[in-house]
């Protein structure tokens, strides 16, 4: 039982990672795009 719990915890914190990776790549992707705009 508390096994389960502890592994949906760290399931939900690798998916909280993984939003916050794609976030951040996501914004490196608009400069990019800003930056290649502006040229």
């Amino acid at each position: 039982e508390e096994k389960e719990e502890e592994l949906s915890n760290s399931e939900q914190l690798r998916r909280e990672e993984k939003e916050k990776l794609s976030d951040s790549e996501q914004l490196r992707r608009e400069e990019e795009e800003e930056l290649n705009y502006n040229e």
